[in-house]
């Protein structure tokens, strides 16, 4: 656990790629917030990852998604940015998260690159 953050905000990182972080969090908090993470992930197991996300939140999920390839390659010669698809597809994966578990606001920023970039930006009603 880090210091208080403030106003008595605590914080919580875990990054499983980082191994200072990458020790798994027990417990619920009060939201989840995940950026530069959703596209490294493979395409079939974005479900239960964002299931993970909803069900440590008691409030929110903030999610930020890039859909553009990343400048980096893995040693495989697979782009970094494994899953690379359109907002409309990141939208329908959260909403389906956030109906099997109900009750957490999410917004969903979808970030694109280049000179005309221009987010793509979703939220729950």
């Amino acid at each position: 656990m880090l210091p208080a953050w403030g106003n008595g905000v605590a914080v919580r990182l875990f990054d499983p790629g980082y191994a200072p972080f990458s020790a798994e969090p027990s417990g619920l908090f009060d939201g989840v917030i995940s950026n530069d993470v959703l596209e490294h992930i493979p395409e079939e197991d974005i479900p239960w990852t964002l299931d993970q996300m909803f069900r440590r939140a008691k409030s929110f999920v903030y999610l930020v998604a890039a859909f553009y390839p990343a400048q980096k390659t893995l040693s495989n010669g697979l782009n970094a940015h494994v899953t690379v698809l359109p907002p409309a597809w990141w939208q329908q994966e959260v909403e389906a998260a956030a109906r099997r578990t109900p009750g957490i606001a999410w917004v969903l920023r979808c970030r694109q690159k280049g000179l005309l970039k221009s987010d793509v930006l979703y939220r729950s009603d």
